[in-house]
């Protein structure tokens, strides 16, 4: 990583920063664990860990009434401590089954978290659940709908430098590792991919926003499981 985010333009070669940064993870990791199994499981760990820690103002918005919900959420958001509070008040506030009706509310604050150019280790979440409600809500989720991936990529390259600048300054971050790593790593959104139905956006919807389509249904079942 010789060459500084800053003074990236668009004759940088992305490949050859992925490969190289892919190998300084690998070898940062082995310092980490003593097996895969183990370090995955850790990774998952920390990102439960930051999506919980403010679910005592979740639980306001979850408590506010229909007319009232945006205004209690954007309080919320304004009165959190840092950062971090912020992308996990605002990934608990998409992945939610009362929140679909807030999507353009939940695009602009997203928006502005990754233009911040602050850095989170749930940042790549953050990207990529805002990248499908962006596809669903404004281009569609069928095969012939349209993609923007330029645009979709402008706010990867925020991202993914909001990372880079945090490893400079941590760099002993496995974290932030990932989360770059994670980013830089995802593939564009595709038409034809694992959906058979149509483009990926619904397979990313369904991966990252799992409470959306959560019903008494599932509780039910999982209460007879028991």
């Amino acid at each position: 990583m010789k060459t500084e985010p800053d003074k990236w333009d668009e004759d940088f070669n992305p490949m050859e920063l992925l490969i190289s940064f892919g190998d300084v993870v690998e070898s940062k990791a082995y310092k980490f664990y003593d097996d895969e199994e183990t370090f995955v499981v850790s990774l998952d760990s920390v990102m439960d860990i930051a999506e919980g820690m403010v679910m005592d103002k979740f639980r306001h918005y979850l408590d506010a009434s229909e007319e009232e919900q945006i205004q209690v959420m954007l309080g919320e958001l304004a009165t959190c401590g840092n950062f971090d509070e912020q992308c996990s008040l605002w990934r608990n506030w998409a992945n939610c089954d009362k929140s679909g009706i807030d999507d353009e509310w939940i695009l602009a604050v997203g928006r502005a978290l990754m233009e911040s150019g602050n850095y989170s280790p749930i940042l790549h979440r953050i990207w990529i659940t805002w990248r499908t409600i962006n596809q669903g809500l404004y281009f569609g989720s069928s095969r012939d709908s349209s993609i923007p991936n330029h645009y979709y990529n402008e706010y990867r390259k925020m991202c993914y430098v909001s990372c880079l600048k945090r490893i400079e300054r941590h760099p002993d971050d496995i974290y932030a590792m990932n989360c770059a790593a994670a980013i830089g790593g995802r593939t564009n959104m595709n038409r034809f991919g694992q959906n058979y139905f149509g483009n990926e956006a619904m397979i990313e919807r369904a991966m990252m926003m799992p409470n959306r389509y959560h019903s008494a249904d599932d509780d039910d079942e999982e209460s007879e499981e028991e």
